[in-house]
């Protein structure tokens, strides 16, 4: 995470960035909560309650709380800043986040 509630001093917005692999692929899912994804690089599959939509390098997506939402790569992996309001849902989600540090 970039920022959460101990940066902030409270839940009401996460930040962290993510590099998802090449053909990743999740399960479809939601969020309690509002989630902006902003691609800094690659190509992004955002589907959100089935309708799909490209976003590239520059390219905001979002998901409002109850969206079925899928998030996927093609084959270069794809690096994006994600928000969440409030942030409790994001900060939940990048416990399961694999550090890409070596």
């Amino acid at each position: 995470m970039l920022l959460d509630a101990p940066q902030l001093g409270g839940p009401e917005v996460s930040a962290g960035e993510r590099t998802y692999p090449a053909n990743y692929a999740s399960a479809e899912h939601t969020h309690q909560s509002i989630e902006i994804i902003y691609v800094l690089s690659g190509e992004f599959l955002h589907e959100v309650n089935g309708q799909t939509h490209v976003l590239t390098a520059g390219t905001l997506g979002f998901v409002k709380p109850g969206d079925k939402v899928r998030h996927r790569t093609g084959s270069v992996p794809a690096k994006t800043l994600m928000v969440w309001v409030p942030g409790g849902d994001g900060t939940d989600l990048a416990k399961n986040w694999v550090s890409d540090a070596h």
